[in-house]
């Protein structure tokens, strides 16, 4: 009996034995039958939807499952996306053109490119309606991405990765590029149209590099979150609208032009705030009560650069050894809490340069060299107040009374 049950176990574990292995030969690896499609848009069905399978060439709708797609819209085609959907790569013709509907999103996988000599429309009427590349990506081409007057029109990436638009392409409207994520690369235009803002967002440690051309003539303008922002040409803010520079937001080189009421707002709330290295500024800049702001290396100002405290300390840091240089004026609001400091650096104002108002200098923290004009035309006081060591204060240019104020 004892012999026949060893048998009898035996006999099963070979059958379990073998079972398990037909099955392990006969599975198919997860994936291994995935591939890359290539689907045209050929408007073959009864709408205009990408959702419609019998719209493409490949009679299936392009959304990543197991196989990945390429998709073409190419034929004066004007195309609805009425999914989520996911591919690696777009191409978008010339009179062809993609309205992201709103609340609907389309993800570029795998460090795709967008290549659009047409239109892409974002939506948004209030909810998230977005381009989303999962590992960074190119935008082509000589179209442009228009954008509706909502900033939950976003295009965003992964953390780490960077989106980069190409030379001749264009955003236009009203979004939000990158929420806190990742880092983009402007070799096109950007251009902020609407009352809704276009804020520009990468992550903390992250970079916004402009090559290429921005413009703000809606109301709304633009918004500089945290991070540090290349600028190697230029960014227009036309009568009306603004740039905000936001805390810890640092711009890095090129010129900003202002033109009638566009301003720049010196948005900081701490410390260092909004800053500026190795910048120039034609036209106007605006530090509202309580904020602070930070010039280093050089900074030239053809314009006027005011400082409103109504009393809280609002502090412009002139860090760095850095000369005021140019043909402008800071103009101070009749209060003694304007504070114009350095980290201990000596303050120099330019020849053709102009300090006015009531406030403080050097707060006993710098030298203070005038080669340009220090005026007071307020009631309050312009206390000049150097450190007690080292250059003082160096008197080669103009110092005026020309209100009830005292220096």
């Amino acid at each position: 009996m004892m012999l026949r049950n060893m048998e009898r176990n035996l006999s099963r574990l070979r059958y379990t034995s073998g079972l398990a292995l037909v099955m392990a030969v006969t599975l198919p690896l997860a994936g291994a039958n995935a591939v890359q499609l290539n689907a045209v848009y050929n408007d073959g069905g009864a709408d205009n939807d990408w959702n419609t399978a019998a719209n493409w060439d490949i009679n299936q709708v392009p959304n990543a499952g197991v196989d990945t797609f390429l998709a073409t819209i190419n034929g004066g085609f004007n195309v609805d996306l009425d999914i989520d959907a996911t591919i690696d790569g777009l191409t978008i013709g010339v009179g062809d053109n993609l309205d992201i509907q709103n609340n609907r999103d389309l993800f570029i996988d795998n460090g795709g490119t967008v290549q659009n000599d047409g239109g892409i429309d974002f939506e948004s009427i209030g909810n998230l309606t977005r381009m989303e590349f999962n590992a960074g990506g190119n935008i082509n081409g000589a179209g442009q991405f228009n954008f509706t007057n909502n900033a939950n029109n976003a295009v965003r990436t992964g953390a780490g990765t960077t989106i980069t638009q190409g030379v001749g392409h264009t955003f236009e409207g009203a979004f939000t590029l990158l929420n806190n994520n990742g880092s983009f690369v402007n070799n096109g235009t950007i251009n902020s149209t609407l009352s809704g803002q276009v804020t520009i967002d990468p992550e903390d440690a992250g970079t916004f590099t402009n090559n290429g051309t921005m413009n703000a003539t809606g109301t709304g303008g633009f918004r500089f979150n945290e991070a540090t922002y290349n600028n190697n040409t230029q960014i227009d803010i036309g009568n009306g609208s603004r740039l905000d520079v936001k805390q810890d937001a640092k711009i890095i080189g090129g010129v900003i032009n202002t033109t009638g009421t566009g301003v720049v707002n010196v948005d900081g709330s701490t410390g260092l705030g909004a800053q500026f290295e190795n910048v120039t500024v034609n036209g106007n800049l605006r530090q509202n009560n309580s904020e602070d702001g930070t010039v280093t290396g050089t900074f030239n100002l053809d314009g006027t650069w005011e400082m409103n405290s109504i009393g809280t300390a609002t502090v412009l840091n002139v860090n760095g050894g850095v000369t005021l240089d140019g043909n402008g004026t800071i103009d101070m609001s009749n209060n003694t809490q304007n504070r114009i400091v350095s980290d201990g650096a000596d303050i120099t104002i330019g020849n053709n340069f102009t300090i006015v108002g009531a406030g403080q200098l050097g707060l006993n923290n710098s030298g203070l060299i005038n080669n340009g004009t220090i005026q007071n035309d307020q009631a309050n006081s312009l206390t000049i107040d150097p450190s007690a060591g080292g250059t003082g204060f160096v008197n080669n240019g103009t110092l005026e009374l020309l209100g009830a104020g005292d220096i």
